[in-house]
């Protein structure tokens, strides 16, 4: 709170990948083995705040409130900080730092820890995709709430690094292999991946009236995580398919009835009728449940699951 900021605030700490100019400063101080310097910061570029970011949020959050005391405000913002200021450090090794400051030797949940290390390619790449088809990705919690459709994010973080697996590998990948592991995306063309999740995935959310929501909507089984993988999948015809494969996908697209109803059943999850809605629910299933039945419905015409979810008269 504003009341509490006469103390000392602890130091900031701020990284620049470039390294900065200085120019050295006569001085004449009993014990100063070193002259003191003068740096410029004119052509450092952008930087990262290593620590304090917090707080920096929470003085930002204060100066806006116009329900604080100006007179409160004017003595937060004129406290001297402390800046701690780092240059010359290479990327990779910023990233290695910010990771074990922040996730090692401490319970960090998986997403969060997802959304923090930059140095993982499948979330990176998530994220440039998400920002390409404009869906907002939820960084905090296990499941996406009310209070993350508020904010119109409709879709995990977590869960978008596995559809991008599953365009890269497969739907049984996505769900079995763990994203921190760096071997798991040797070879990874990420560009060409990017591109062809961004396609893949847009024409999904164009398929729907819903656009985004699609993967949160109650109405459909796309939020099903076996259903949304096996159907995420089908966008590796653009990643290393053929066109036949792309024609493929859009088919299998528009021929499916992706309503909640009994034909998904023991396939996104468990379907019930709510008789006093008039409605059908879907409790929907986690990841390695029911990835091999969602994909084979998708795209086993042996499979009986395979005509069923393509039955809108039956639903």
């Amino acid at each position: 709170s504003p009341e509490r900021t006469w103390g000392v605030l602890p130091n900031f700490v701020v990284v620049f990948e470039s390294s900065l100019e200085s120019e050295p400063v006569p001085t004449q101080i009993r014990g100063l083995t070193e002259n003191l310097s003068v740096y410029d910061f004119s052509s450092a570029g952008r930087a990262a705040l290593a620590d304090g970011e917090s707080r920096h949020l929470a003085v930002e959050e204060i100066r806006d409130d116009l329900s604080v005391d100006l007179l409160l405000k004017d003595k937060l913002l004129e406290k001297r900080v402390t800046v701690d200021v780092y240059h010359g450090v290479d990327p990779k090794r910023l990233s290695d730092m910010f990771i074990d400051l922040n996730c090692e030797g401490r319970a960090v949940d998986n997403v969060t820890r997802a959304n923090l290390d930059i140095r993982n390619e499948w979330v990176n790449c998530a994220k440039a995709v998400s920002k390409r088809t404009k869906v907002k990705l939820a960084t905090q919690g296990r499941n996406i709430t009310k209070g993350h459709l508020r904010d119109k994010e409709y879709l995990m973080i977590t869960h978008a690094d596995q559809m991008v697996r599953a365009v890269a590998k497969s739907p049984h990948f996505a769900v079995g292999q763990s994203t921190n592991d760096t071997r798991s995306w040797e070879g990874v063309d990420f560009k060409k991946l990017e591109d062809a999740c961004a396609i893949w995935f847009k024409i999904i959310q164009g398929h729907f009236d819903v656009g985004p929501e699609i993967y949160s909507d109650k109405h459909y089984v796309i939020r099903s995580i076996p259903v949304r993988l096996a159907l995420a999948s089908l966008g590796k015809a653009w990643y290393s398919g053929t066109s036949n494969d792309k024609k493929r996908a859009k088919s299998i697209l528009k021929e499916v009835n992706w309503e909640v109803g009994m034909h998904w059943d023991q396939i996104a999850g468990e379907v019930s009728y709510d008789k006093d809605n008039d409605r059908h629910q879907l409790a929907a299933a986690g990841g390695k449940q029911k990835v091999t039945a969602a994909v084979n419905a998708l795209t086993n015409p042996d499979s009986p699951a395979y005509s069923a979810i393509r039955d809108f008269e039956g639903k």
